[in-house]
């Protein structure tokens, strides 16, 4: 199974609405991305979204114009700073602590003298509409086309963070619940973004957990990175990447871990920042497409943890589908999204990191513990988890930052954190998460092959989503003609399975066909199994069974072969290897017989007779493990049911109906009488006096039994010590030729 750790944005509501150039709009509630067609922005690059703690859209802004929920222009909602053509051209941020106020921060195309501005939404006016109650307030002219911001680490107020013209200056500005600190930090550091109005084109990104700051200085065709201290809001150790014409946009992994950069002209550069020295994030450079778009334009990080690009004047944005993934594990799909029936421009919403608070998790396998993690914990005094779990009981909820959790089921689950910072600002978020069940796959067994055949590898797997070879093929079965060592690996989502199989070659000589069966004679309808015993090395096999169902079989040794009538049935089998094929029939080589119709039972006087068979079975029902007589009839000594099992030469059985037997007292024939006096005073003695001569004389027990047995008793009188024979119910039978006479006896000491 897999046991990397994911990190993916949790569901923060200020950011489930997206709107952008031109007419777009994507809604990132209910767990599927859903374009929107009711859009109002028609520039072609910076904007910005906010919506409500429930993920419904407030308001949003090109940086020129403020658009309501209904998108409608607020009132005194026109004429703002920003530009229809600035990069970042506007952010929006909530005022720490408040309800009602949010800051629209703007930027100005190409150093333009309008630099940068705030103005602020009050949204409990005009009706919960929104209206613009102080606008374009300037902070500082000329700046580059950026704008970008993070939590502070006390974990209430923000960094609001744009980028002098013509300098190497960054200016940091204190967002806090008293409103805007407009002294700012100012840091001279990285490259002089000036020399043409153009190097003020690109965006600026904070990473997620607010550790690192990642600039576009489009016209030196660079991208910069910093170490940014969320503390003191400054930047600093800058590392220079130089890569082709035009950089442009920049954005983080949820993890923090990974940068990527865009260029006008297409490509999409990837960038380990965990590699190291700056030598080896440098080395780590990935080229991870170049898009199919004429020209490519902002990357941005969404609510589900995937990074969407703007591609000019198309349809789709491109979407990285596992950013956290490094190489072309990240998963790029140029056509990712569709936006119809509208297209993209360069932009898409500018939003703070913070709110796409990321988390990390690992182990999302059924059965596994799945590790929950806060990647910027130390900003919130208080958390809670809800696993959305509740067949879990108590451990269902959890008070710790990081916390592992054993889902009772595989499924969807929405895990919700409710964070409250220092400043006691709650914020609820919610994280969708999948636990998958394990893969199961299995391979052949190992085998030998002939030289120069192929052999078809095919991988049984369940619950497998995909298949991954270790020569790289991703088909669930694999042609092999060459010796080695064979691995399959298959995912379902999160979890894995890997078997493997050993393949030999050796010289080979045409197949020497043998085969065999678990049985090749049976009674009733029977399914059989056959069993490939040819020599040589055969690789496949071709078996033809007549009179069968399935009449033919590709396996080396099938099974369940259903023969739906009687009779015998011819077999063969063709078994091939590269050398050549051979084949072998046996006629006649399985046979199936039909059971012998059902016996007939008749009584005469105290007897049971059976109709002919080959031999026979008496059973009471009482007791049917006990077999009571294995001869033609039967004499039971007790009422009871009893019923008869024949056979006939070929061994198939049928039963008889049962009967019930309720007399066992004997017929008296014409003129012959049977006494039988008994007396434990007498030394046991059986007194028995008959005037049958030339009598056999025998006795039997309750389960039919002989206990005692006279040849012949002469005179038609007899002594019998049957002193051994315990208290029980007996039958004596007496038989002369055709005269049968029988008394039963109990000895009762």
């Amino acid at each position: 199974m897999l046991t990397m750790t994911i990190y993916v944005c949790g569901q923060s509501k200020k950011v489930m609405q997206w709107q952008f150039p031109t007419n777009c709009g994507l809604d990132f509630n209910g767990g599927q991305t859903v374009a929107i067609t009711t859009g109002q922005i028609t520039t072609t690059e910076g904007s910005s979204s906010m919506a409500d703690d429930n993920g419904d859209l407030l308001f949003y802004t090109d940086g020129i114009k403020v658009w309501d929920k209904n998108h409608n222009t607020m009132p005194n909602g026109t004429g703002l700073l920003g530009n229809s053509s600035s990069s970042q051209a506007a952010l929006i941020v909530q005022q720490p602590g408040s309800a009602t106020n949010y800051y629209v921060f703007t930027t100005d195309e190409q150093a333009g003298p309008d630099g940068f501005a705030y103005s602020i939404v009050d949204i409990t006016l005009n009706g919960g509409l929104g209206d613009v109650t102080s606008k374009n307030n300037l902070l500082i002219s000329p700046i580059c086309e950026k704008v970008t911001g993070c939590r502070h680490a006390n974990g209430s107020d923000f960094w609001i963070v744009t980028h002098e013209y013509g300098n190497d200056k960054f200016y940091s500005y204190l967002l806090t619940a008293a409103g805007l600190v407009t002294t700012p930090v100012i840091t001279a550091v990285g490259s002089a973004n000036g020399g043409t109005n153009t190097n003020s084109i690109g965006y600026m990104k904070i990473s997620p957990n607010g550790k690192k700051l990642a600039s576009a200085v489009s016209r030196d065709d660079l991208f910069e990175v910093f170490d940014f201290d969320n503390a003191t809001g400054i930047p600093s150790n800058p590392l220079s990447i130089v890569v082709g014409d035009w950089t442009y946009g920049v954005e983080f992994s949820p993890n923090s871990n990974v940068l990527y950069g865009t260029l006008f002209t297409g490509p999409i550069y990837q960038y380990d920042l965990t590699a190291g020295s700056n030598a080896a994030i440098l080395a780590s450079e990935y080229l991870v497409a170049i898009s199919a778009s004429p020209e490519l334009g902002a990357v941005q990080l969404a609510p589900n943890g995937k990074i969407y690009a703007a591609r000019k004047q198309l349809s789709w944005l491109g979407v990285i589908n596992d950013p956290n993934q490094l190489g072309a594990a990240c998963n790029y799909v140029d056509n990712g999204l569709s936006l119809l029936p509208y297209t993209c421009y360069y932009g898409l919403p500018n939003m703070l990191p913070s709110y796409l608070n990321t988390f990390g998790f690992i182990h999302t396998c059924f059965g596994d513990t799945t590790l929950f993690s806060i990647s910027d914990s130390a900003a919130y005094a208080v958390c809670s988890w809800d696993f959305d779990d509740p067949n879990s009981g108590p451990l269902n909820s959890s008070n710790y930052f990081s916390v592992g959790h054993v889902f009772t089921a595989p499924g969807n689950y929405n895990v919700q954190i409710v964070l409250i910072n220092q400043a006691l600002n709650i914020d609820t978020i919610y994280l969708p998460i999948t636990i998958d069940t394990l893969p199961v796959v299995t391979l052949p067994n190992d085998t030998i092959l002939c030289n120069g055949s192929n052999y078809q590898l095919s991988a049984a797997a369940q619950g497998a989503t995909s298949f991954l070879w270790n020569n790289g093929s991703t088909g669930s079965s694999l042609n092999v003609s060459s010796p080695g060592t064979y691995t399959c690996t298959v995912r379902n989502n999160s979890c894995e399975a890997t078997d493997s199989i050993v393949i030999l070659y050796q010289p080979c000589a045409i197949p020497n066909v043998n085969f065999s069966c678990n049985d090749t004679s049976w009674c009733e309808k029977q399914a059989i199994d056959y069993f490939d015993i040819s020599t040589n090395i055969p690789t496949s096999w071709l078996w033809t069974f007549s009179g069968a169902n399935p009449a033919t079989s590709t396996d080396q040794n099938p099974t369940g072969i259903f023969y739906p009538s009687y009779g015998s049935f011819d077999v063969k089998l063709i078994a091939c290897n590269a050398a050549g094929c051979d084949s072998l029939t046996l006629t006649n080589f399985v046979t199936e017989h039909q059971n012998p119709p059902a016996p007939v039972i008749t009584t005469s006087n105290d007897t049971l007779y059976c109709s002919p068979a080959i031999s026979y079975q008496w059973f009471n029902t009482i007791n049917l493990t006990q077999v009571l007589s294995t001869d033609s009839f039967y004499f039971p000594l007790v009422y009871g049911s009893y019923f008869v099992l024949i056979y006939d030469s070929n061994g198939c059985s049928s039963p008889s109906p049962t009967i019930v037997f309720s007399s066992i007292e004997s017929h008296q024939f014409a003129n012959y009488f049977l006494n039988c006096n008994y007396s434990s005073q007498q030394s046991d003695l059986l007194m028995i006096n008959t005037n049958l001569k030339n009598a056999t004389v025998t006795i039997y027990d309750e389960l039919g039994r002989v206990v005692v047995m006279e040849e012949k008793m002469q005179n038609g009188n007899s002594d019998f010590n049957i002193g051994s024979l315990s208290n029980s119910i007996y039958l004596v039978q007496v038989r002369a030729e055709e005269i049968f006479l029988s008394r039963k006896i109990v000895i009762a000491r």
